[in-house]
């Protein structure tokens, strides 16, 4: 996909916990227009190795979940 549109840019909302969130941080973390959003992250080591994966700079903060 990014091959073709790589000007367009996507955010994954409530990127997950545990094996979920470890799963899309794994899948997206060489694909550069795709940034994560951190809705829906209940342990701060999925939190971690996002940033450690894909950079702070590629991560968005989301507060919709939990409330």
């Amino acid at each position: 996909m990014r091959k073709n549109i790589q000007n367009l840019r996507f955010v994954f909302t409530h990127t997950g916990c545990r094996e979920f969130g470890y799963s899309v941080i794994k899948a997206v973390q060489d694909v550069k227009n795709i940034w994560l959003e951190t809705s829906v992250i209940y342990e701060s080591d999925v939190l971690k190795q996002m940033k450690d994966c894909v950079g702070a700079d590629r991560i968005v903060f989301g507060t919709d979940w939990p409330v």
